[in-house]
């Protein structure tokens, strides 16, 4: 693509275009933000310093594209309430912005106080005083630039009058270019027209401004509204990219810009190559003579008389002044490069003279001699990467940190950190203080004995024998050392074994890539706190007493319940609130139930009425399991041969104790014994241990009467219930109402369908005994992780 032969004056967008203003921003809240929590003498609340310390990189980022999407959103609400822009306003509207937004996050204290003339009101407790936030504020006036910002402009001015056309105000653009050196011929911005970019009076009037046509001019930005805009007031237009800024594709990347200059390439200095046709070298960045003003200069003071602001003009030192003489040894010791004493390192070595012809100095020594020496520092300092350069190297700059530039090699260590399975190094090796100094006031708490061992009783054996020698006399104590006695802690086998095999826990051990850091001793451990569970201490802090419901209860009503507990069941939201409580705004009421109005269904799920009933388990005795043990199951559709019920087995509704005269009859039996007498019978003696006498068993008779045992051989049906009463109870009340009979009817009905259902164990007590045995360990682990 061609360049065309008229163009003459190239604006430059500067934010995003000429300077960085994404990641500089971040980084300097970042950075300040370290400082304030590694400080010494900073007074923050625990409740900030935990805030700050969660905010990771990606959350300084966030914060700083809403800062500047806040800031647009005012610009264009001013133009459409007023039809102008006050710049100034936009300044101090950022400045008051950022408090707002550091509360939101709960980064600073927010204080109300009426009689203050200025909005940044901070409490204590902060991360920021007044003073900080104010200079955090302004630090859209201290943006660096591109690292071909200021070479680009060097060989452009060459030809063109590089001018800057940004949405802002003059003193803030003249802060930037002082800032980062940029040299531009002349300063316009959005101000000095009462509009703004992309509406076509900035442009015009900015090249009506500069004496030219609209097509001797070309806008470079990094921005393709801005391109569109300029394009169609006639303006050449150059898209240069450049990293993290936004991009608009459905613009047409392809289609708007006449030039393009992609990320890869050198920005400012390809689009110098494209528009000079010439090939950049090393020679071409060479520092000018002081001496003589360059022609970016002259534009400068031309530019300063007219109606334009431009670079104010550096200041100069006369060399003829008392005071530049008596500074002027020191200074130059500033400018001196750091020498090392090699007298020190080496031996002198002996003088060696030649003729007069090695006097002559030769080309290359000419060369060394002229060339200027740079210092270590000044060395490491220029070649140094910046946080935001280093950030476009890498692949996850969320990793980087302020002090990374800094290292050997940045991005083998950026690589390092980023490799998985990496235990990162503690956050305390960039303190200026030395570690562990905060402890040094702090008393160590002697050594306790694990809680297994405890219990055996060996602290208070040990503490009954310290005790027993520290009564004994001296003359027992000097026969103790000739004459030891052994044993004294003589504690039984068992309890050692079951301390050690049965009741030994396991302690609190870090898990892997969980490093220690100053002061992680001193943090609180909620592991041990379960959501909806409200501890004695925090209904005592509420002041909640018995019964009432929480604070919260309303919100929850409202809201819903909490969207990561889905399972939790929370009184009054979609459970029944506790028995005696009652629903409505009064004291300890619980509010209104969370139900649709039209359907009257709870909005949130679950029985909040208490309505449903739990079904119960009536099936007495150990259950039955319903499975086919052996057999073929009936196919599906088919209907099985074998009767469903059985016959003859009846509802009992009535029944009669007295005795059925004529129907049942007691069978008489013959006379009780007390023996059986076996028949004997001879045989002949066989084996080892054989007999000539056998008796023959199969001949007793079954089931024969027991001495002592009553059987009046009763019939009875299938159906009937013999129930035994006291006739004493009977003749005392006058007999047996019929809900006692049922009762001593439905009881003996039990005891016949189940056998010892009455002997067995009622697990209630134990059931409570074990629930109090893990409450009491509960409460124990509590108070051992505090």
């Amino acid at each position: 693509m061609t360049t065309p032969p008229q163009l003459r004056v190239l604006f430059f967008d500067v934010f995003g275009t000429c300077v960085a203003q994404r990641t500089p921003v971040a980084d300097e809240l970042w950075r300040a933000a370290r400082e304030a929590l590694e400080s010494d003498v900073s007074a923050i609340s625990s409740g900030v310093r935990t805030k700050a310390t969660q905010m990771s990189y990606e959350h300084w980022v966030e914060l700083g594209v809403e800062w500047n999407t806040e800031g647009d959103k005012f610009v264009r609400g001013s133009i459409a309430k007023h039809g102008i822009v006050d710049w100034r306003a936009v300044d101090k509207h950022r400045i008051e912005l950022l408090p707002k937004l550091l509360a939101q996050r709960g980064l600073i204290i927010p204080r109300k106080d009426p009689s203050a003339t200025s909005e940044l009101q901070v409490a204590d407790g902060s991360l920021w005083d007044e003073l900080q936030l104010k200079h955090l504020g302004l630090v859209w006036h201290r943006l660096p630039a591109w690292p071909d910002t200021c070479r680009g402009l060097d060989l452009l001015n060459r030809q063109f009058s590089s001018v800057t056309l940004s949405n802002s105000y003059n003193d803030l653009l003249e802060d930037l270019v002082a800032q980062a050196h940029m040299p531009f011929t002349h300063i316009y911005s959005a101000d000095m027209f009462q509009s703004f970019k992309p509406n076509p009076t900035v442009y015009l009037g900015a090249a009506e401004k500069m004496g030219v046509k609209p097509e001797e001019c070309a806008l470079v930005a990094a921005h393709l509204s801005d391109l569109k805009g300029a394009k169609a007031c006639g303006f050449y237009a150059i898209y240069v990219e450049r990293p993290l800024e936004e991009k608009n594709p459905e613009l047409g990347e392809e289609d708007i810009p006449d030039m393009r200059i992609k990320e890869d390439e050198d920005g400012f200095v390809a689009l110098a190559e494209r528009l000079l046709g010439i090939q950049v070298g090393a020679d071409d960045f060479q520092q000018q003579d002081d001496s003589t003003p360059t022609a970016n200069e002259a534009a400068v003071k031309a530019e300063s008389r007219g109606n334009g602001r431009a670079f104010v003009e550096p200041f100069v030192v006369d060399a003829d002044d008392v005071l530049f003489e008596m500074y002027k040894d020191v200074l130059g010791r500033f400018d001196e490069p750091e020498q090392q004493d090699a007298g020190a390192k080496e031996p002198a070595k002996p003088a060696v003279f030649y003729d007069d012809d090695d006097d002559v100095p030769d080309e290359e020594e000419m060369k060394a001699a002229a060339a200027p020496k740079v210092g270590k520092k000044k060395l490491k300092k220029m070649t140094m990467l910046s946080i935001a350069e280093l950030k476009a190297m890498v692949k996850k700059p969320e990793l980087v940190e302020w002090t990374d530039p800094s290292a050997p090699d940045p991005r083998l260590l950026v690589h390092l950190k980023a490799s998985k399975n990496v235990v990162p190094v503690p956050g305390h090796w960039s303190l200026k203080r030395e570690y562990l100094s905060s402890k040094r006031g702090i008393e160590k708490p002697p050594f306790a004995l694990p809680k297994f061992i405890q219990e055996t009783g060996i602290a208070e054996m040990r503490d009954a024998v310290l005790e027993k020698q520290s009564e004994a006399t001296l003359k027992q104590r000097q026969r103790e050392r000739v004459q030891p006695r052994m044993g004294k802690l003589d504690i039984d086998y068992q309890k050692l074994y079951e301390a050690f095999f049965r009741f030994q826990t396991k302690p609190a051990l870090t898990r892997y890539g969980e490093v220690y850091y100053e002061g992680k001793e001193f943090e609180t451990n909620l592991k041990h706190l379960r959501p909806g569970e409200l501890s004695d201490e925090l209904t005592e802090a509420l002041n909640m007493p018995a019964g009432a419901p929480p604070p919260w209860l309303i919100n929850m009503q409202r809201y819903g319940p909490p969207p990561s507990y889905p399972a939790l069941k929370v009184p009054g939201v979609n459970a029944p609130p506790p028995p005696g409580a009652s629903w409505g705004f009064g004291p300890g009421q619980w509010g209104k139930p969370p139900v649709d109005e039209a359907t009257n269904r709870p909005l949130y799920g679950g029985d909040i009425f208490g309505v449903l009933q739990q079904q119960q388990n009536t099936q007495q005795g150990e259950p039955v399991e319903r499975e086919l043990v052996a057999g073929t199951e009936t196919p599906g559709g088919m209907t099985s041969a074998m009767p469903s019920e059985l016959g003859g087995t009846e509802t009992i509704s009535e029944f009669d104790l007295r005795k059925r005269r004529g129907t049942d009859t007691e069978e008489t039996t013959g006379p009780r014994s007390a023996y059986q007498v076996i028949p004997e019978r001879q045989t002949r003696v066989e084996g080892f241990f054989g007999g000539d006498r056998a008796y023959d068993l199969s001949g007793g008779h079954h089931n024969l009467p027991v001495l002592g045992q009553d059987d009046n051989r009763k019939r009875k049906r299938a159906g009937d219930v013999d129930v035994s009463m006291n006739p004493d109870a009977l003749q005392a009340q006058d007999g047996m109402s019929k809900e006692d009979l049922q009762k001593a009817y439905d009881q003996q009905r039990k005891a016949e369908q189940n056998p010892g259902w009455d002997f067995q164990e009622d697990l209630s007590d134990m059931i409570a005994a074990e629930s109090r045995k893990r409450l009491k360990k509960d409460e124990e682990k509590r108070s051992s992780r505090r």
